[in-house]
């Protein structure tokens, strides 16, 4: 039965070439575009929810004002340099506070051992560059390949993701131990831990993560 009325089927499709061309594309197109649009709705509703503390964790903002009429001009992700250590002191409530500093991208000289600085790879950094305390990457689910963020406690040093060390030293497996040099006046950052590359939606795609510790030497 199930076979006769394929049969039909088929003979009415090349009895109506035009017309039935015409409807199938029609289908195929309505299916592609809903199948896109549940993709990039997917995609959107689901920032940032590999975090399994998502729930928990806020960001805080500044929120410029007019001071004649108190009207909002502006808002902006950042927050003047000395808040983290007020939140900490007069906040105990919050379990941890982690300050960030977007440095959009840099110049990254990579020293080859026995090569003098004419013979030094250079990667240019385009995005996901921060100064970060190490408390982000516990507030943050990350996976480590090698190392961890301990050591960015201390000042020049630095953590990147797989993509980078990859890129940098031609295996990740190789970058913990090594230092890099940022920018032309050549701050050194010794590797500390290779992180697995963060999903793209995700509000905060570090690449490479600079001890906030050196943030703090450099501007002292």
């Amino acid at each position: 039965m199930i076979r006769n009325d394929f049969k039909i089927a088929w003979r009415n499709l090349l009895k109506r070439k035009v017309y039935s061309s015409i409807n199938i594309i029609g289908l195929a197109v309505g299916v592609a575009t809903s199948i896109l649009i549940f993709l990039v709705v997917h995609y959107e509703m689901n920032y940032d929810n590999f975090n399994s503390r998502k729930d928990r964790i806020c960001r805080v903002v500044t929120t410029y004002a007019n001071k004649s009429n108190g009207e909002i001009t502006g808002r902006e992700s950042a927050i003047p340099i000395p808040l983290p250590d007020a939140v900490r002191l007069e906040f105990p409530q919050i379990e941890k506070v982690a300050a960030v500093w977007n440095l959009g991208g840099a110049q990254i000289h990579i020293p080859i051992p026995g090569k003098d600085l004419s013979e030094e790879n250079k990667v240019k950094v385009s995005e996901g560059l921060f100064f970060v305390e190490p408390s982000l990457f516990s507030i943050f689910d990350y996976t480590w390949l090698a190392g961890n963020e301990s050591g960015l406690q201390e000042p020049n040093t630095v953590v990147v993701n797989q993509s980078l060390a990859n890129e940098f030293f031609g295996n990740w497996k190789k970058a913990v131990g090594q230092t890099v040099q940022m920018w032309s006046f050549r701050v050194p950052l010794k590797v500390v831990g290779v992180f697995k590359d963060l999903p793209a939606n995700t509000d905060l795609e570090i690449r490479m993560g600079a001890s906030y510790a050196t943030h703090r030497k450099m501007s002292a």
